[in-house]
């Protein structure tokens, strides 16, 4: 049994693999070259599009032209990048964008496929105390929330929906400048992909109970074992009384 079920654990993680993941830094683009990233909001637009190729997009609130924009850890925010040397920024504060925009929240993460599972971190360095909010949407349902207070460093805020959520919004902040890094992202497996493991976890069981059964078949029973060699001598001697009286 332990064999089957290892075997049942390779092919769920196998399938698995498809499922598609992934992970924006803000270092890099979509196809994976090096953001060269300015220090200062005025130097730069929101973030729109850059990772769409990823089915990723974002989008501010009240207008087109607002919303985070891409900076290097240089910008004076008092917290450095996770990973790398940029992170998505924000200040509401008056300061505007090269387009005329604001570097403001709430921000909107929609993807193209729907994800089980959303996470990033959010941080304010120097700029003192906030809460945030991270809310998980399916269409326009909301389907998960999670909050988290950054005293400077980074908080994780992380949804999870198993049958997918194809939006997420992150706000808060209390009108403080505020990043955000290391957004991460989990798929939602295929209807396909998930047909195929019951299928396949159903025939691997089957065939062990099969097997099991087959095995304990062309077993001799408790009873045969043990009084089997009794059996052979009582054949025996009756055998040898009955030739001594014929040939008396």
């Amino acid at each position: 049994m332990k064999t089957i079920l290892a075997v049942i654990g390779a092919v769920v993680l196998v399938f698995a693999e498809p499922c598609s993941a992934g992970t924006i830094n803000f270092d890099t683009d979509a196809n994976g070259n090096l953001i060269n990233a300015p220090d200062d909001f005025s130097a730069t637009t929101n973030l729109t599009t850059l990772y769409s190729p990823l089915g990723v997009t974002f989008s501010g609130s009240g207008g087109s032209n607002n919303g985070g924009a891409i900076l290097n850890e240089a910008s004076n925010f008092g917290v450095s990048a996770l990973s790398g040397a940029n992170f998505l920024a924000f200040n509401p504060n008056y300061v505007t964008l090269a387009n005329g925009g604001l570097p403001i929240d709430p921000e909107t993460i929609n993807f193209a496929s729907p994800q089980s599972l959303v996470t990033l971190y959010v941080a304010t360095g120097s700029n003192g105390t906030a809460s945030f909010e991270l809310e998980g949407y399916q269409s326009s349902v909301l389907v998960a929330s999670s909050t988290a207070t950054s005293t400077s460093g980074y908080e994780p805020l992380s949804v999870s929906f198993p049958s997918g959520m194809n939006s997420v919004v992150l706000s808060g902040g209390a009108d403080r400048p505020f990043v955000v890094d290391n957004l991460s992202f989990q798929a939602v497996p295929e209807p396909s992909t998930l047909a195929l493991l019951a299928a396949g976890a159903i025939g691997l069981l089957g065939y062990g109970w099969r097997r099991r059964r087959a095995t304990k078949s062309a077993k001799p029973s408790a009873f045969d074992q043990q009084d089997a060699p009794a059996i052979l001598s009582f054949t025996s001697h009756t055998s040898a009384a009955s030739a001594a009286r014929r040939a008396a």
